[in-house]
């Protein structure tokens, strides 16, 4: 079971709701983990600092900044009664990823919990582009929670859906595979939750076999069999029951949304990093089709050994 014990949350203080915090929370108290509440407020705009002296600048800055602590401390007061572990830092900058991550490398933490900027009317996530950035470029687990999920206290999930790729392949995309699946059956061990394990694959096309003088059936019904025997392998390893695997036809940008809608799942766990033969992981580009079409919140986990292109400067 992974424990997360330096968790990050990410806080809009103009938000009404705070569903990522009590899940951050919730994660600190089962976990004894550290919790730093972390807020970027944008930085005042270069024509206003411009018409500003230097002494009044600063001024407005402070005002500001006293405002929004005095919003998130009053957002903690419950927290700290619980006894929870926690710390609050407000930060000034342009680029809000490279200042979160830049805090990660900082400090060591192991998750961002983040509430997403809102959803459509249809339901479907909206992943603004700090948001993306995160998912993309940070060394750590993100976990994206949806504005309206897990309002109560104590928020829980239902069905957790996994993304996995069961073919043989290279030890480090094996052990990947491992990673992803041993933390999304802890957090559905810790929720009590129904963890669905999924992947999605595409039948081979005629016209790409044709020349090859091979039948299309077998071809199909042979990789079929390749990848239950691979799901069966990858289970037994872990020790994970076999009654709530899926293997799903079709591309992974459209089956997983629509299998994750049908079953009404609650988190879906996936790896976020281009690696060549884990088309499964939902990657690159998939990901990326995947985030828009989802309803569910969304927990993204970057391949050991992953280094962010973002660098601390020197100054710092």
């Amino acid at each position: 079971m992974q424990r997360f014990k330096n968790i990050l949350v990410v806080l809009d203080p103009g938000a009404q709701q705070q569903p990522a915090l009590e899940r951050a929370a919730d994660l600190a108290r089962l976990y004894g983990a550290r919790l730093h509440v972390f807020v970027v407020l944008e930085d005042l705009p270069l024509e206003l600092k411009t018409l500003l002296s230097a002494p009044h600048t600063g001024e407005l800055r402070e005002r500001v900044e006293q405002q929004q602590r005095g919003r998130v401390e009053a957002l903690l007061a419950p927290l700290r009664e619980r006894g929870i572990d926690l710390h609050l830092d407000i930060q000034w900058h342009r680029v809000a990823f490279l200042v979160i991550i830049r805090e990660v490398l900082r400090q060591g933490h192991d998750l961002i919990i983040k509430t997403t900027g809102g959803a459509t009317e249809t339901g479907m996530m909206l992943f603004n582009p700090t948001e993306r950035h995160l998912m993309r470029k940070c060394p750590c687990p993100v976990w994206m929670v949806k504005p309206e999920s897990h309002l109560d206290s104590h928020p829980a999930y239902k069905r957790i859906l996994v993304a996995v790729d069961p073919l043989p392949d290279e030890l480090a995309n094996q052990t990947f595979n491992a990673r992803i699946l041993q933390l999304a059956a802890s957090i559905a061990a810790e929720d009590e939750a129904e963890l669905h394990i999924v992947h999605s694959h595409q039948e081979y096309d005629a016209i790409a076999l044709e020349h090859l003088g091979v039948e299309l059936e077998d071809i199909n019904e042979r990789s079929l069999m390749l990848r239950r025997q691979g799901m069966e392998r990858l289970l037994a390893k872990l020790s994970l029951a076999k009654n709530r695997c899926h293997l799903v036809l079709g591309s992974p940008e459209e089956a997983i949304p629509k299998f994750a809608t049908r079953e009404g799942i609650d988190l879906i766990v996936m790896g976020t990093v281009a690696r060549t033969g884990i088309p499964g992981l939902l990657i690159g580009n998939t990901a990326e089709k995947i985030l828009d079409s989802v309803e569910c919140d969304v927990l993204s986990i970057k391949p050991e050994g992953f280094v962010t292109p973002v660098t601390l400067t020197h100054s710092e």
